[in-house]
């Protein structure tokens, strides 16, 4: 028997973005799946084996956040099991853009808010659905609103 690692499309982060941008439309949404990316990466460099994937991770994140210089990244985190991987990948975030801010959302954080937010790269978390609560965020980080709830 083949054995084939479990695929899960980013059906929350996409259903997400749509409501973002039906709600916002002057707000610029890029999604990036690591999961593709590196398949992606790894397949047209065949030949280069040096390459591990915590450093072509780390170089696509760096040259994607260089590109689009974000004021918002929001994280998805469904599974506890990766949590120490989504903490390596804020720190890489503020490591380049200070600036921005950092969101996190996905069962990980709405089940244990309080060691996601042990994370000092982690501005804000998600609990929960998180349609209403990302608008909000996002017209309150473009100064629409001086007050979240």
């Amino acid at each position: 028997m083949k054995k084939r690692a479990a695929r899960f499309q980013p059906l929350g982060i996409l259903s997400l973005a749509g409501y973002l941008s039906a709600k916002n439309p002057e707000i610029k949404i890029v999604i990036m799946d690591m999961r593709v990316e590196l398949a992606l990466y790894f397949r047209n460099h065949l030949d280069n084996q040096q390459d591990n994937n915590q450093q072509v991770h780390d170089r696509i994140s760096k040259d994607f956040l260089l590109h689009y210089i974000p004021g918002v990244v929001g994280i998805s985190c469904i599974f506890h099991s990766v949590k120490d991987a989504v903490h390596q990948i804020t720190a890489l975030v503020k490591d380049i853009l200070s600036g921005s801010k950092v969101v996190l959302g996905g069962s990980y954080p709405s089940t244990s808010p309080e060691l996601a937010l042990q994370d000092k790269n982690i501005d804000f978390i998600v609990e929960g659905k998180g349609n209403s609560v990302l608008k909000n965020l996002s017209r309150f980080s473009t100064g629409q609103f001086q007050h979240l709830s």
